[in-house]
């Protein structure tokens, strides 16, 4: 059976004042237990919930890594012979090209 913490011993676990820790707790959907209506009728929060509350806290604002975006080859362009034509042939052989 899970350990049951007060508002108080929650606060301490944050490092908040008790009122803080509740409506932090409250506000991320975990709500208290009301356990009896004694002298100390105080709100408990299950431990077990609470850590998993936090652990999720950590997972949510973890910064995803990134990949990197592959780098694009450059096409290759592929000239043939036979798909120039004669003046194509002409112009790559008789113009002054500086290679």
């Amino acid at each position: 059976m899970d350990k049951l913490l007060s508002t108080k011993e929650v606060a301490a676990l944050l490092e908040l004042s008790p009122r803080n820790a509740e409506n932090f707790l409250i506000q991320g959907g975990l709500y208290p237990i009301s356990v009896s209506r004694g002298r100390r009728r105080t709100n408990r929060w299950l431990q077990s919930a609470v850590i998993a509350f936090l652990h999720q806290l950590h997972a949510d604002a973890q910064i995803p890594k990134q990949k990197k975006p592959a780098k694009k080859q450059a096409k290759k362009l592929e000239l043939r012979i036979a798909d120039m034509s004669t003046n194509d042939l002409y112009m790559l052989t008789q113009r002054n090209v500086v290679q």
